[in-house]
């Protein structure tokens, strides 16, 4: 029954997709037809298991307590260029850093308490060169940043320009690209904080390639989605980047997702396929800078923390590791898998 409920979910989201339409600019063809490549199995490996609850090295979900966060336990994950992750344990206020399976460190962020409710992180990044941390404040409408030592070196104030920041990733150059999900938009500040644009769009996400651009969603049939570029200068006209393409010719697709990039700009999708009744299919397509598909490869359903399209557990390394976060069975354990393409 829980299963059945989740899919009606994800259809549901599918459907008002459509009746929102693709993201703007979409009425754009990708240039040329994409080329086929095979589809790979991939293996999971735990990077780290920690326990739930609020003790030094735990990782807290609210279990059977009220919370005024609009969170059901972590808001999201970063990893760094060596391979280390953050983990932003929402409801205990403060970052777990994870080496070779193991707390190392633990960064407390303020709370910042108001008569209504607690200031929380909703999303976290890691600078490509690994030296700073920057926590996106979804109360508070700010970010804050740190050292890599944990010490804080500095604030961006967004209330001006967002108005739910949703998702945050930083660029090699040091830009700061904001997702605002109440706008919809994604803003981008300068690596000081300075305010510099503004694009408008459902399916545009906070991502930006080595030449300025965001990627964005564009138009969708029944074998796959485009994905276009927009130049949040609107300096450039809006140019096809690339095309998601289904596994199997013609069939239904729950969601498309971008989800992240490495510094070489290679850029990471996700499809989840239906490739029959009850029954979905998450599938990862690796593009380079240029568009080009590199691999496609399936992994596996990770409903543990109850969500069905969990886009914020997912997280990509400078270095190109593809990593995600789960919930164990009976909600006991915390862990943390890297995916990888199966040769």
């Amino acid at each position: 029954m829980e299963k059945s409920i989740k899919y009606i979910f994800i259809v549901c989201v599918i459907c008002l997709a459509a009746i929102a339409g693709p993201a703007s600019a979409a009425d754009m063809k990708t240039a040329a037809a994409p080329e086929k490549i095979a589809t790979s199995s991939s293996s999971t490996a735990e990077v780290c298991a920690l326990d739930i609850g609020r003790a030094t090295g735990e990782v807290f979900f609210p279990l059977g307590e009220e919370s005024n966060f609009e969170s059901d336990g972590p808001s999201s994950m970063a990893v760094d260029k060596e391979g280390k992750i953050y983990i932003l344990d929402t409801f205990n206020f403060r970052v777990l850093v994870v080496a070779d399976g193991k707390l190392v460190k633990t960064v407390n962020y303020p709370e910042c308490e108001t008569k209504t409710k607690k200031y929380f992180g909703r999303d976290i990044a890691v600078s490509p060169d690994g030296k700073s941390i920057y926590i996106l404040n979804h109360t508070a409408k700010n970010i804050f940043i740190y050292s890599n030592e944990g010490i804080l070196t500095g604030t961006v104030n967004l209330a001006e320009e967002i108005a739910g920041p949703h998702k945050i990733s930083v660029t090699p150059a040091g830009d700061i690209a904001v997702r605002d999900e109440e706008g919809p938009a994604v803003a981008i500040y300068s690596k000081d904080g300075k305010f510099k644009s503004l694009t408008e769009g459902a399916y545009t996400a906070n991502i930006l390639n080595g030449e300025g651009y965001l990627y964005a969603l564009g138009e969708f049939d029944e074998n796959g989605r485009d994905i276009i570029l927009i130049d949040p200068m609107r300096a450039r006209n809006p140019r096809p980047y690339a095309r998601i393409v289904n596994t199997v010719a013609k069939m239904t697709a729950f969601d498309y997702q971008i989800i992240g990039a490495d510094s070489d700009f290679n850029l990471y999708a996700l499809v989840v396929e239906q490739p029959q009744f009850d029954v979905s299919r998450p599938v990862i397509t690796k593009f380079d800078k240029n568009g080009k598909m590199v691999s496609r490869f399936t992994i596996p359903n990770f409903f543990g923390l109850g969500t069905a399209l969990p886009a914020r557990q997912y997280a990509v390394s400078p270095a190109g590791g593809f990593y995600v976060f789960e919930l164990g069975p009976g909600a006991k354990k915390f862990f943390v898998y890297k995916i990888t393409e199966a040769r």
